[in-house]
């Protein structure tokens, strides 16, 4: 293997297929008004929802409290009841669950109403791709297969695709935030209300749900990358190099020979700019900028 394409949901996007998230968004909104609500709510997120796996990992954590510490009342309270002592952490469980088990099952219903269909492709945008190439797939669609006929075994789909397990479908951010240092906001541990501590620790299972582990997926795709020493191109077509996903495009330049030439497909001028910077931290010196309409590999 000489050439590898790493495809992005931009390359779905380029054959017209509504993959964007704002299409999820649209769906959660219209299937699950709770979930929605939850997520408009506790997590910082445009209003397209792109910005959806980077904001699983900057859930407010502070709002999450606050918004249901009237049910945590005061022991010595008049209100206070035996029964209500796991009304918080009933609560703060049921936001967390929205936004992680519920959301993903949603994600994977929606995955699966997409039609990729070649009856429905425009031919002229098609793309002149090697058939005989290898595939990094950051997408869950089978447009590589259904639409170029690319076999299976010439594809990676790192995150899953929409024929897997619910499981096996990974969707989240990169990083988790410091709990503990949030935690000492509310006061020394030894001091801090027995429900606050326990609904802290929902929100830390939360993390722990929704972290996308590259490194691990990483490792468990060691083989793929040793792979990569004999190829002299790679073409990146549709992928924003986006943080949460950059580790790796790091093992992968680590991993392919020092004469590689990259090819990476923009489609904005900010995009342009943002992977300029990208390929500093990447330490890419060879590489091309172009849209994805203008892809030639002869």
């Amino acid at each position: 293997m000489n050439r590898l394409y790493v495809v992005g949901n931009g390359f779905d996007l380029h054959h017209s297929l509504p993959t964007c998230f704002s299409a999820f968004r649209d769906f959660v909104r219209e299937i699950d008004h709770k979930v929605f609500d939850t997520i408009e709510e506790y997590l910082p997120i445009s209003d397209t929802w792109s910005d959806l796996e980077a904001a699983f990992g900057a859930l407010d954590v502070h709002h999450l409290v606050d918004s249901n510490s009237h049910f945590m009342a005061s022991y010595s309270s008049k209100d206070w009841r035996e029964s209500g002592n796991h009304d918080f952490q009933y609560e703060v469980e049921e936001t967390v669950s929205a936004i992680s088990e519920s959301l993903l099952s949603l994600f994977c219903r929606w995955l699966n109403t997409i039609d990729v269909s070649t009856d429905l492709l425009n031919d002229k945008l098609l793309l002149p791709l090697d058939r005989t190439a290898g595939f990094l797939s950051f997408n869950y669609t089978d447009t590589l297969q259904k639409i170029y006929k690319i076999p299976n075994s010439n594809i990676l789909h790192i995150h899953g695709r929409i024929k897997d397990a619910e499981a096996s479908i990974i969707l989240g951010h990169a990083w988790k935030p410091d709990l503990a240092e949030i935690s000492k906001e509310y006061g020394p541990e030894e001091e801090q209300d027995t429900r606050l501590i326990e609904g802290l620790g929902i929100v830390e299972d939360y993390f722990k749900r929704t972290f996308k582990q590259t490194e691990r997926i990483i490792a468990e795709k060691e083989s793929f990358f040793t792979k990569m020493g004999p190829v002299r191109e790679v073409f990146v077509l549709g992928h924003s190099l986006s943080e949460v996903d950059l580790p790796y495009f790091q093992k992968l330049v680590e991993c392919v020979n020092d004469s590689c030439k990259f090819v990476v497909s923009y489609y904005s001028e900010a995009e342009y700019r943002t992977h300029q910077k990208t390929f500093k931290i990447l330490g890419l010196e060879n590489v091309k900028l172009i849209l994805i309409s203008e892809i030639n590999q002869k």
